[in-house]
């Protein structure tokens, strides 16, 4: 149950952070980079944002560019205790806020991808969630480019990709899930699961061939996967946003609480 709170996160939130809830795009990026700076000499400061955004997604992210902004940076720190409220954001729905806890899950890397393959091996996560995690577990690529000792768990992740797709091939439903579970397989290079794709597209609706043929077109295009270097940086990910923060939607304290409960 949502808690209720009687003012703005932005208003009670510690001072070395404030400037995260700024509609200001140059005084957020100027502020990020000296956090992650200074998270790198003060244990306290990485301390202080995983606070604040605990009890945003606790109380019900009452402030979206601030609870994003603290997302992306969690995951800059690879701060792992962080892992929990980000798999809450990302099942959430304020869309900025999944985008940034995705961004943050991809950063800390095996840690969050174990707790991942823990969520969407659940039968019942929603297909919109599945989707949003299987494009987080992409981001072993990144690991394996940057030197990561990302082997085993990338072994994890094909596996339990290919079991997802056959069982999909297999029961022939959840086709988003089924999708989504092609183009990782394809993007990661693994053409194991070609003929597993190419019996999914046998069985899908008229019309909804698309995602299983462009999966089967990277394969061909990119055998060994998408080619990667290093992970995106984050003023580049997300420089879509700052032409209007602070995005999303906002919802004042209390708002919601009734039909919440």
């Amino acid at each position: 149950m949502i808690r209720p709170r009687e003012e703005w996160l932005r208003e009670t939130a510690d001072d070395r952070i404030a400037d995260l809830f700024s509609e200001d795009a140059e005084l957020i990026q100027k502020r990020m980079h000296q956090l992650v700076q200074e998270a790198s000499v003060d244990d306290e400061v990485e301390e202080i944002v995983l606070e604040a955004f605990e009890e945003a997604i606790d109380q019900g992210n009452d402030d979206t560019s601030g609870s994003v902004w603290m997302a992306v940076l969690l995951g800059e720190l690879g701060t792992r205790d962080a892992i929990g409220p980000l798999l809450q954001g990302l099942a959430g729905e304020d869309e900025m806020l999944q985008l940034g806890a995705a961004r943050a899950l991809r950063r800390i890397g095996a840690p969050a991808f174990e707790a991942l393959l823990e969520m969407l091996d659940d039968e019942n996560t929603p297909p919109d969630v599945f989707v949003a995690g299987v494009e987080c577990l992409e981001g072993v690529r990144f690991e394996s480019a940057s030197g990561g000792e990302a082997e085993e768990i990338r072994s994890q992740i094909e596996s339990f990709l290919r079991e997802r797709l056959f069982d999909s091939a297999r029961t022939r439903t959840d086709l988003r899930k089924m999708e989504a579970a092609a183009l990782a397989l394809a993007r990661l290079g693994v053409n194991e699961s070609r003929k597993l794709i190419e019996e999914c597209l046998e069985h899908v609706p008229a019309g909804s061939e698309a995602f299983l043929q462009e999966a089967l077109e990277l394969l061909d295009e990119h055998p060994e996967g998408l080619p990667v270097t290093v992970a995106p940086a984050w003023e580049d990910e997300f420089r879509w946003s700052f032409a209007d923060l602070p995005g999303g939607e906002l919802r004042a304290p209390g708002e919601d609480d009734e039909e919440n409960g």
